[in-house]
């Protein structure tokens, strides 16, 4: 069995600084939360149009980081993540940390576009 890969993100502190927070084990609620964003970002309307604006979606994933993911992180928090990754960035470094937390790997998301 592999090693699991720690789970981290890098934050910019206010001194312009790049820290990297490690989140530590990974509990059976953070799972379950993770399931349960993306449950509610996948929902749609009548119309087929999502009952969840981008920034709602946004929100809920910064929220899974910084409250679920990075619980005993105080450091982490959901300002910390705005003020301290670039906009570009911020989702991509959302996704990456979400399915790390998930123990979805680079590999798992290749061979699922690969149709394995």
């Amino acid at each position: 069995m592999a090693a699991k890969k720690q789970v981290s993100i890098k934050l910019e502190n206010a001194e312009g600084k790049v820290v990297e927070y490690k989140a530590g084990k990974i509990m059976a609620r953070t799972t379950r939360d993770a399931m349960k964003m993306y449950s509610e970002m996948e929902q749609v309307d009548k119309d087929g149009n999502p009952k969840l604006s981008e920034l709602e979606q946004l929100d809920l994933m910064i929220d899974l980081v910084a409250d679920s993911i990075f619980k005993r992180v105080e450091e982490v928090t959901p300002e910390a993540i705005l003020d301290g990754i670039e906009g570009d960035k911020l989702t991509d470094v959302l996704q990456e940390v979400i399915m790390g937390a998930m123990g979805i790997t680079e590999e798992d998301i290749e061979a699922a576009e690969e149709g394995k």
